[in-house]
């Protein structure tokens, strides 16, 4: 018997890779004789970068960058040099799992650090840009994005 594990991440306790491998391990445990294919996977939020670079054999680029609220933190996306293509998902920099309970009111986040990732990918040579919108901490629509780019509102 042949078992597929296709799960997303179980937010605030296992990212898809963990889940995979718990799930395989408890499949095993209860039937040796079973075969696991494990295929990790993202629905755009936390993880997207990570999950597409697994298929892709990216490498992750870190940049400085902003949480929602305008605080200072690293955020990684994903690059193909080859394709000159950037993956970045929105959770990595504006995401709502970033933030403390009390930080998480839509009248006061943006994806202004969201942008700044963007902004590093295209100064660095990217042609193309995949961005995950999952797991947003913000409503704003992406302004705060296109602000980053320099677009004015």
């Amino acid at each position: 018997m042949t078992i597929l594990i296709a799960p997303d991440k179980y937010k605030g306790s296992l990212d898809t890779f963990a889940l995979c491998d718990a799930m395989a391990e408890g499949a095993i445990m209860a039937n040796k004789s079973i075969q696991v294919i494990k295929l990790p996977l993202a629905d755009g939020g936390d993880g997207f970068a990570k999950v597409l670079g697994h298929y892709l054999g990216t490498v992750t680029i870190t940049v400085a960058t902003l949480d929602a609220t305008g605080k200072p933190l690293n955020a990684s996306y994903q690059w193909d040099d080859v394709e000159k293509t950037a993956i970045i998902e929105l959770a990595a920099a504006s995401g709502i799992a970033l933030l403390k309970k009390t930080d998480q009111h839509p009248m006061i986040t943006s994806t202004y650090g969201t942008g700044l990732m963007v902004k590093h990918a295209l100064e660095n040579g990217a042609q193309h840009i995949m961005l995950g919108l999952g797991g947003s901490a913000t409503n704003d629509g992406g302004i705060g994005l296109l602000a980053a780019l320099g677009y004015r509102f």
